[in-house]
Protein backbone atom coordinates (compact mmCIF):
# COMPACT_ATOMS: atom_id res chain seq x y z
CA UNK A 1 0.00 0.00 0.00
CA UNK A 2 1.82 3.18 -1.13
CA UNK A 3 2.73 5.01 2.14
CA UNK A 4 0.98 8.46 1.24
CA UNK A 5 -2.56 6.57 1.73
CA UNK A 6 -1.26 4.60 4.94
CA UNK A 7 -0.69 8.18 6.48
CA UNK A 8 -3.75 9.26 5.48
CA UNK A 9 -5.72 6.32 6.70
CA UNK A 10 -3.47 6.83 9.89
CA UNK A 11 -4.88 10.42 10.21
CA UNK A 12 -8.08 9.94 9.52
CA UNK A 13 -8.40 7.38 12.14
CA UNK A 14 -6.66 9.69 14.43
CA UNK A 15 -9.58 12.32 13.66
CA UNK A 16 -12.53 9.69 14.05
CA UNK A 17 -11.02 9.16 17.46
CA UNK A 18 -10.75 12.70 18.15
CA UNK A 19 -14.19 13.83 17.03
CA UNK A 20 -15.60 11.13 19.32
CA UNK A 21 -13.90 12.01 22.25
CA UNK A 22 -15.02 15.38 21.83
CA UNK A 23 -18.10 13.82 21.28
CA UNK A 24 -18.52 12.20 24.17
CA UNK A 25 -16.35 13.62 27.04
CA UNK A 26 -16.63 17.63 26.03
CA UNK A 27 -19.56 18.11 23.97
CA UNK A 28 -22.80 18.89 26.14
CA UNK A 29 -25.35 16.30 25.29
CA UNK A 30 -29.07 15.52 26.30
CA UNK A 31 -29.30 13.51 29.21
CA UNK A 32 -31.40 10.33 28.72
CA UNK A 33 -30.49 9.43 25.31
CA UNK A 34 -30.97 6.14 26.20
CA UNK A 35 -33.34 6.15 29.09
CA UNK A 36 -35.28 3.36 30.05
CA UNK A 37 -39.11 3.75 29.83
CA UNK A 38 -40.64 3.14 33.53
CA UNK A 39 -44.81 3.60 33.78
CA UNK A 40 -46.32 4.55 37.15
CA UNK A 41 -47.13 1.03 38.36
CA UNK A 42 -43.30 0.03 38.11
CA UNK A 43 -42.87 2.13 40.95
CA UNK A 44 -45.16 0.97 43.18
CA UNK A 45 -43.20 -2.37 43.50
CA UNK A 46 -41.16 -3.26 46.87
CA UNK A 47 -43.31 -0.31 49.14
CA UNK A 48 -41.84 2.02 51.34
CA UNK A 49 -43.23 5.05 52.79
CA UNK A 50 -41.40 8.24 51.67
CA UNK A 51 -41.04 11.20 54.36
CA UNK A 52 -38.59 13.96 53.43
CA UNK A 53 -37.40 16.80 56.44
CA UNK A 54 -35.64 19.71 53.83
CA UNK A 55 -34.37 22.73 55.02
CA UNK A 56 -34.32 25.70 52.18
CA UNK A 57 -30.74 26.98 52.24
CA UNK A 58 -28.91 29.75 51.43
CA UNK A 59 -25.37 30.62 51.64
CA UNK A 60 -25.58 29.19 55.12
CA UNK A 61 -28.99 30.94 56.02
CA UNK A 62 -31.91 29.01 56.44
CA UNK A 63 -34.58 30.90 54.37
CA UNK A 64 -37.28 28.06 55.31
CA UNK A 65 -38.28 24.53 55.15
CA UNK A 66 -40.18 21.29 53.11
CA UNK A 67 -41.72 18.20 54.54
CA UNK A 68 -43.01 15.96 52.50
CA UNK A 69 -45.09 12.62 52.52
CA UNK A 70 -45.73 9.98 50.11
CA UNK A 71 -47.38 6.85 52.13
CA UNK A 72 -49.75 4.15 50.93
CA UNK A 73 -53.25 3.53 52.45
CA UNK A 74 -53.53 0.71 54.59
CA UNK A 75 -55.78 -1.10 52.61
CA UNK A 76 -53.11 -0.78 49.87
CA UNK A 77 -56.13 0.72 47.48
CA UNK A 78 -54.33 4.06 46.33
CA UNK A 79 -51.07 6.02 47.68
CA UNK A 80 -51.80 9.84 49.95
CA UNK A 81 -49.10 13.11 48.98
CA UNK A 82 -48.48 15.94 51.15
CA UNK A 83 -46.37 18.40 50.37
CA UNK A 84 -45.66 22.05 52.51
CA UNK A 85 -43.19 24.31 52.06
CA UNK A 86 -42.43 28.28 53.12
CA UNK A 87 -39.46 30.32 51.68
CA UNK A 88 -39.02 33.36 54.35
CA UNK A 89 -37.79 36.35 51.89
CA UNK A 90 -37.45 39.06 53.90
CA UNK A 91 -40.57 41.38 53.12
CA UNK A 92 -42.53 38.24 52.64
CA UNK A 93 -43.39 35.03 52.74
CA UNK A 94 -43.65 31.87 50.30
CA UNK A 95 -46.03 29.37 51.10
CA UNK A 96 -46.70 26.20 49.34
CA UNK A 97 -49.58 23.88 50.61
CA UNK A 98 -50.44 20.56 48.11
CA UNK A 99 -51.90 17.14 48.29
CA UNK A 100 -52.69 14.61 45.37
CA UNK A 101 -54.48 10.87 45.54
CA UNK A 102 -52.80 8.53 43.36
CA UNK A 103 -54.34 4.80 42.55
CA UNK A 104 -52.88 1.73 43.80
CA UNK A 105 -50.76 1.95 40.44
CA UNK A 106 -49.13 5.08 41.63
CA UNK A 107 -51.61 7.12 38.56
CA UNK A 108 -52.71 10.39 39.53
CA UNK A 109 -56.54 10.76 40.19
CA UNK A 110 -56.87 13.94 42.17
CA UNK A 111 -54.94 16.63 43.52
CA UNK A 112 -55.06 20.34 45.07
CA UNK A 113 -52.64 23.31 45.62
CA UNK A 114 -52.16 26.88 46.98
CA UNK A 115 -49.60 28.92 46.66
CA UNK A 116 -49.97 32.45 48.38
CA UNK A 117 -48.38 35.21 49.98
CA UNK A 118 -49.12 38.64 51.97
CA UNK A 119 -49.17 39.77 47.98
CA UNK A 120 -51.34 37.01 46.17
CA UNK A 121 -53.06 33.70 46.47
CA UNK A 122 -53.49 31.07 44.00
CA UNK A 123 -55.63 28.08 44.56
CA UNK A 124 -55.32 25.23 41.88
CA UNK A 125 -57.57 22.05 41.74
CA UNK A 126 -57.12 18.74 39.41
CA UNK A 127 -58.66 15.34 38.70
CA UNK A 128 -58.10 12.93 36.30
CA UNK A 129 -61.16 12.29 33.93
CA UNK A 130 -61.03 9.17 31.32
CA UNK A 131 -58.19 10.77 29.31
CA UNK A 132 -58.08 14.09 30.20
CA UNK A 133 -56.70 16.13 33.35
CA UNK A 134 -59.24 19.02 34.36
CA UNK A 135 -58.41 22.06 36.28
CA UNK A 136 -59.47 24.56 37.96
CA UNK A 137 -57.30 27.57 39.04
CA UNK A 138 -58.57 30.75 41.38
CA UNK A 139 -56.60 33.43 41.33
CA UNK A 140 -56.39 37.08 41.74
CA UNK A 141 -57.53 37.55 37.92
CA UNK A 142 -60.72 35.35 38.81
CA UNK A 143 -60.99 31.68 38.17
CA UNK A 144 -60.42 29.56 35.17
CA UNK A 145 -60.53 26.40 33.66
CA UNK A 146 -58.30 24.17 31.78
CA UNK A 147 -57.43 20.85 30.33
CA UNK A 148 -54.57 18.67 29.36
CA UNK A 149 -55.32 15.81 26.98
CA UNK A 150 -53.30 12.78 28.44
CA UNK A 151 -51.64 10.20 25.92
CA UNK A 152 -51.14 7.96 28.91
CA UNK A 153 -51.96 7.45 32.73
CA UNK A 154 -49.63 9.86 34.50
CA UNK A 155 -48.14 9.82 37.68
CA UNK A 156 -47.32 12.87 40.09
CA UNK A 157 -43.88 14.36 39.87
CA UNK A 158 -43.44 14.88 43.13
CA UNK A 159 -44.20 11.05 43.83
CA UNK A 160 -42.31 9.68 40.88
CA UNK A 161 -38.80 11.71 41.61
CA UNK A 162 -38.42 9.73 45.00
CA UNK A 163 -39.66 6.81 44.57
CA UNK A 164 -37.48 6.76 40.85
CA UNK A 165 -34.33 7.65 43.03
CA UNK A 166 -35.43 4.60 45.70
CA UNK A 167 -36.22 2.34 42.50
CA UNK A 168 -33.38 2.55 39.89
CA UNK A 169 -30.17 1.03 39.78
CA UNK A 170 -27.81 3.67 40.83
CA UNK A 171 -24.98 2.89 38.01
CA UNK A 172 -23.28 5.82 36.95
CA UNK A 173 -24.75 6.17 32.69
CA UNK A 174 -27.99 4.70 33.38
CA UNK A 175 -30.86 6.84 32.16
CA UNK A 176 -35.03 6.60 33.07
CA UNK A 177 -38.10 8.32 31.64
CA UNK A 178 -41.18 8.80 32.72
CA UNK A 179 -44.46 10.53 32.19
CA UNK A 180 -45.58 12.65 35.25
CA UNK A 181 -47.77 16.11 36.22
CA UNK A 182 -45.80 18.65 38.07
CA UNK A 183 -48.64 20.69 39.60
CA UNK A 184 -46.89 21.90 42.56
CA UNK A 185 -43.90 23.77 40.80
CA UNK A 186 -43.35 24.02 37.28
CA UNK A 187 -47.54 23.31 36.55
CA UNK A 188 -46.53 21.27 33.24
CA UNK A 189 -47.62 17.72 31.77
CA UNK A 190 -44.14 16.43 30.87
CA UNK A 191 -41.73 13.58 30.81
CA UNK A 192 -39.24 13.14 33.50
CA UNK A 193 -35.88 11.82 32.45
CA UNK A 194 -32.88 11.34 34.95
CA UNK A 195 -29.30 10.19 34.31
CA UNK A 196 -27.52 8.84 37.04
CA UNK A 197 -23.69 10.63 37.21
CA UNK A 198 -20.98 9.68 39.38
CA UNK A 199 -20.64 9.13 42.93
CA UNK A 200 -18.73 11.50 44.91
CA UNK A 201 -18.40 14.30 47.96
CA UNK A 202 -21.11 16.77 47.82
CA UNK A 203 -21.18 20.03 49.91
CA UNK A 204 -23.66 20.77 52.55
CA UNK A 205 -24.67 22.67 55.80
CA UNK A 206 -24.06 19.65 57.32
CA UNK A 207 -20.33 18.94 55.79
CA UNK A 208 -19.67 16.89 53.17
CA UNK A 209 -21.38 13.83 52.50
CA UNK A 210 -21.24 11.18 50.04
CA UNK A 211 -23.63 10.95 47.51
CA UNK A 212 -24.86 9.97 43.43
CA UNK A 213 -25.21 12.71 41.58
CA UNK A 214 -28.67 12.69 39.32
CA UNK A 215 -28.91 14.99 36.46
CA UNK A 216 -33.15 15.52 35.56
CA UNK A 217 -34.78 17.12 33.17
CA UNK A 218 -38.49 18.26 32.81
CA UNK A 219 -40.17 20.55 30.34
CA UNK A 220 -37.28 21.89 28.90
CA UNK A 221 -35.85 22.38 32.87
CA UNK A 222 -32.28 20.52 33.62
CA UNK A 223 -30.99 20.57 37.09
CA UNK A 224 -29.28 18.30 39.21
CA UNK A 225 -29.88 16.87 42.74
CA UNK A 226 -27.58 14.38 44.89
CA UNK A 227 -28.81 11.26 46.38
CA UNK A 228 -27.43 8.89 49.13
CA UNK A 229 -26.80 5.32 48.35
CA UNK A 230 -30.53 4.34 49.16
CA UNK A 231 -31.70 7.00 46.62
CA UNK A 232 -32.91 9.10 49.56
CA UNK A 233 -32.65 13.02 48.63
CA UNK A 234 -29.58 15.00 49.82
CA UNK A 235 -29.44 17.92 48.07
CA UNK A 236 -31.69 19.66 45.54
CA UNK A 237 -30.86 23.15 44.00
CA UNK A 238 -34.12 25.44 44.12
CA UNK A 239 -33.51 28.63 42.41
CA UNK A 240 -30.14 30.87 41.79
CA UNK A 241 -28.01 29.49 45.09
CA UNK A 242 -31.03 28.34 46.75
CA UNK A 243 -31.12 24.90 47.60
CA UNK A 244 -33.12 22.03 49.57
CA UNK A 245 -30.93 20.07 51.97
CA UNK A 246 -32.13 17.08 54.54
CA UNK A 247 -32.59 18.08 57.80
CA UNK A 248 -33.61 16.25 61.06
CA UNK A 249 -37.28 16.42 62.04
CA UNK A 250 -36.47 17.63 65.47
CA UNK A 251 -35.12 21.01 63.76
CA UNK A 252 -38.67 21.76 61.73
CA UNK A 253 -40.52 20.48 65.34
CA UNK A 254 -38.56 23.86 66.71
CA UNK A 255 -38.99 26.28 63.88
CA UNK A 256 -41.38 25.24 61.29
CA UNK A 257 -43.95 23.05 63.11
CA UNK A 258 -46.83 24.15 61.25
CA UNK A 259 -45.57 22.62 58.10
CA UNK A 260 -45.33 18.83 59.95
CA UNK A 261 -49.16 18.74 59.50
CA UNK A 262 -50.02 16.83 56.54
CA UNK A 263 -52.28 18.39 53.71
CA UNK A 264 -55.53 16.76 52.48
CA UNK A 265 -57.62 16.91 49.29
CA UNK A 266 -60.47 18.87 49.79
CA UNK A 267 -64.23 17.54 48.50
CA UNK A 268 -64.72 18.00 44.60
CA UNK A 269 -65.63 16.89 41.34
CA UNK A 270 -64.31 18.96 37.98
CA UNK A 271 -66.07 16.25 35.70
CA UNK A 272 -68.73 19.16 34.40
CA UNK A 273 -66.51 21.79 33.71
CA UNK A 274 -67.46 23.29 30.62
CA UNK A 275 -65.55 26.31 28.50
CA UNK A 276 -62.01 24.81 29.32
CA UNK A 277 -58.32 26.13 27.56
CA UNK A 278 -55.70 23.68 27.02
CA UNK A 279 -53.50 23.93 29.70
CA UNK A 280 -50.45 24.11 27.21
CA UNK A 281 -51.97 27.80 26.67
CA UNK A 282 -52.24 29.13 30.06
CA UNK A 283 -48.50 30.65 29.22
CA UNK A 284 -47.89 33.81 31.70
CA UNK A 285 -51.12 34.12 32.15
CA UNK A 286 -49.93 31.85 35.61
CA UNK A 287 -46.49 31.85 37.14
CA UNK A 288 -45.21 29.00 38.93
CA UNK A 289 -43.49 28.61 41.91
CA UNK A 290 -39.83 28.76 40.25
CA UNK A 291 -40.65 32.10 38.84
CA UNK A 292 -42.09 33.78 41.49
CA UNK A 293 -39.34 32.94 43.70
CA UNK A 294 -36.65 34.15 41.31
CA UNK A 295 -38.96 37.69 41.09
CA UNK A 296 -39.18 37.54 44.65
CA UNK A 297 -36.27 36.60 46.55
CA UNK A 298 -32.93 39.59 46.29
Amino acid sequence: MPRGLISLLITAAWLAMMALLVHDHLLPHPIGRDAAEVAPPDLADDWVNIHDFMVIQRQGRSLGASVFALERLPDGSGHTVSERLRLDVGMTDLTLEGAAELDADLQLERLWARLSSPLFRFTLRGQVDGDRLLLVLNGPLGQRHFSQTLGEPITLLDAARPRMFESIELEPGRSYRIPSADLFGQFAVSDLVLEVRDYGLVETHQGSLPAYEIATEYAGVASSVWVDEDGRLIRQPLWGDIVLERSAKRFLEIHYADLLEPAVVPDFDLTELEGEVTWSDLGSGFLSLRQIAQETVP
